[in-house]
């Protein structure tokens, strides 16, 4: 444990030293793993199936999650999505962009917010032969500050509750991300809403904490979900050159280690 504080402790002081702790980090638009990549509909899947002994850690925060099979009932093309810099429609003050307010000193790492917005596409609801045009959908996480650990790893975890609360805004389907619909489903647009009151956020560190590659799992009020991969733009590399403060950490782990 005394290893793990003093490695911690001497990161964080070569970062502060060095200010390369992130706010405001722009997800990478030009990547083509970033963006939406799944999307559970309680209304054409069903239920979410209980949490078993080989249910990830985060199964039992959720109430369930969807398998594979569930998933497949709403396909979404191209996936990922993809990432833009423009402004999320139909959401009431959102900022343009795709970015995460999200910091880290090597010990916690804290998420204030963040806009998200995906590229152009479209949702098929298979059950109900019906395909939805979407542009400029996104999503706005609530600003409020919320911490979470940085495990020895260098991940973070994030579970966020809000619930009865919105904890992510997303776009209204029915208006302004909506481009064209075909299908007998086209008339319940109005009444479909993604907007999460509870979300999962996994963030994997670089080693100075600068960047990160992070997974996003969201759940509405009525547990339909929402998948996405939110990973920063490539590693600068000037970032790299800065081998003074990473050499801080290597020192002071052959220290601790004599």
């Amino acid at each position: 444990m005394s290893t793990i504080l003093s490695t911690r402790l001497a990161l964080a002081a070569a970062l502060t030293l060095f200010g390369s702790s992130v706010t405001a980090a722009a997800l990478d638009t030009n990547s083509a793993s970033n963006g939406l990549t799944a999307i559970f509909s309680t209304s054409f899947a069903g239920g979410l199936p209980l949490c078993g002994p080989s249910s990830p850690s985060y199964c039992s925060f959720f109430g369930g999650l969807p398998s594979a099979g569930q998933i497949a009932a709403v396909s979404i093309s191209p996936n990922p999505t993809g990432l833009t810099t423009n402004t999320p429609a139909a959401i009431l003050g959102a900022g343009a962009g795709s970015f995460l307010n999200l910091t880290s000193d090597g010990i916690t790492s804290t998420l204030a917010g963040g806009t998200v917005t995906f590229g152009n596409g479209s949702i098929t609801i298979v059950p109900a032969a019906t395909t939805i045009g979407v542009t400029n959908a996104g999503m706005v996480f609530d600003a409020a500050a919320q911490v979470a650990a940085v495990n020895p790893n260098g991940t973070s975890e994030f579970l966020v509750n809000l619930s009865p609360a919105l904890a992510v805004d997303f776009s209204t389907l029915a208006g302004g991300a909506v481009t064209s619909c075909a299908g007998p489903a086209c008339a319940a647009l109005g009444t479909l809403s993604l907007d999460m009151v509870r979300y999962r956020l996994f963030v994997e560190w670089d080693p100075t904490f600068t960047n990160f590659n992070s997974t996003f799992i969201g759940q509405t009020g009525n547990n339909a979900m929402v998948y996405a991969n939110l990973n920063t733009i490539p590693v600068p590399a000037a970032v790299w050159l800065m081998g003074s403060a990473l050499g801080l950490l290597g020192l002071a782990r052959r220290k601790v280690a004599a």
